[in-house]
């Protein structure tokens, strides 16, 4: 585990992204509880995940991007972009950036 800043503990073994990136009400990352969700099923409601054009597959042409919602109805809120692979069950991590 990792110390934050803010004294809390980050069990993915970096500091959050940003100095000012907000906790949600239970004192968890956004981030960390995107991901979480994520892999546990990509389908989650939560995330609010659907297919994204804009970003081409980095592994193979024509295959499906997806983004996923880190936060919601938040001024530049954060979203997560990823897509299946490189292999079978494998999920990438493309970007997470500001919502403009």
């Amino acid at each position: 585990m990792t110390s934050l800043p803010s004294g809390r503990k980050s069990g993915w073994g970096f500091p959050a992204p940003h100095p000012t990136f907000p906790l949600d009400p239970s004192g968890n990352l956004p981030v960390e509880k995107c991901v979480r969700l994520l892999l546990e099923n990509p389908k989650h409601p939560g995330l609010r995940t659907h297919e994204f054009f804009s970003i081409e597959h980095p592994y193979e042409k024509g295959a499906k991007v997806f983004e996923a919602y880190v936060q919601n109805r938040t001024p530049g809120a954060y979203r997560l972009f990823w897509c299946y692979g490189p292999d079978k069950g494998e999920i990438t991590i493309i970007a997470i950036t500001a919502h403009r």
